[in-house]
């Protein structure tokens, strides 16, 4: 009987061995995955950061045609006032 259980006793052993070991293995894959989560946060991060600073510079573009067009915009108009001014004066020699 003594050796009936020392038997069982060393089989739940082995047993418990194989379930910590197995536990020790998900422990291990756990941490990787969890590493490898914290990367991709990290990266997902930067992306945004990439993005948010080519929006802004995309802004200052806009913001600048933005003048651009409104100085041609008021230059066009001076060149329109001297192209009546000269029409008119054409006119009175004519």
């Amino acid at each position: 009987q003594q050796a009936d259980s020392a038997t069982s006793m060393a089989a739940s052993m082995e047993e418990m061995i194989t379930n910590i070991s197995q536990i020790s293995d998900h422990a291990d894959n756990a941490r990787v995955i969890s590493a490898k989560s914290e990367e991709l946060a990290s990266s997902g991060g930067q992306v945004i950061l990439n993005v948010v600073e080519g929006m802004s510079r995309i802004a200052d573009v806009v913001n600048q045609s933005s003048t651009s067009i409104t100085a041609l915009g008021q230059s066009s108009d001076e060149i329109h006032s001297i192209i009546q001014v000269i029409k008119g004066i054409a006119e009175q020699t004519n």
